[in-house]
């Protein structure tokens, strides 16, 4: 199979969920389309410095060029990580407490993480804190509302993937699961 061009061009950044695609341009505009963002189902945003999104169920984060976190859209977890819960957030706010440089974000269901770089990771939202899956895999219903560390990774992380449980690899190959 060929992969099919859509048609958009200076594309620089993509981040997927479900129905919703989210591209960021060359000049940092963002753009998302598609259903279950908890507003329309189409919109650009002004949020004119974006270098990186990530999306999750109802909830969307940028990463600026200001080493800066921005997050909008459903926070009934936290995951928007501006130390509240149950108040939907319609335009981007900056997520406090993430300390030192940014290396990358992403978003899982009802959670968002940055890489920092130093090598650890700072979660907020659903589950974050659940420390190492028990063989059935039992999620944490507890939350937080603004960025933690999640120490079970310590600080060796080169690169992790999110959903319900936030998986890391180290620097030296090995796999961590919370």
């Amino acid at each position: 199979n060929t992969p099919e061009r859509i048609g958009y061009q200076n594309v620089v950044s993509v981040s997927l969920y479900t129905y919703r695609i989210c591209l960021v341009y060359a000049g940092g505009n963002l753009s998302c389309q598609g259903i279950s963002d908890g507003y329309e189902n189409s919109k650009t945003w002004l949020v004119t410095d974006t270098v990186q999104a990530a999306s999750g169920v109802g909830h969307i984060c940028v990463l600026t060029t200001s080493n800066a976190v921005k997050c909008w859209g459903k926070n009934n977890y936290g995951q928007v990580g501006n130390g509240i819960t149950q108040t939907s957030q319609s335009t981007p706010i900056l997520v406090d407490g993430l300390e030192g440089e940014i290396k990358s974000i992403q978003a899982g269901d009802y959670s968002t993480c940055a890489l920092m770089s130093n090598g650890s990771l700072q979660c907020w939202g659903l589950g974050v804190l659940n420390g190492p899956p028990d063989e059935g895999w039992e999620i944490n219903h507890a939350y937080v509302t603004q960025p933690v560390t999640v120490s079970v990774f310590g600080s060796d992380i080169a690169s992790f993937s999110i959903g319900l449980p936030v998986c890391a690899i180290g620097k030296g190959g090995s796999v961590k699961c919370a």
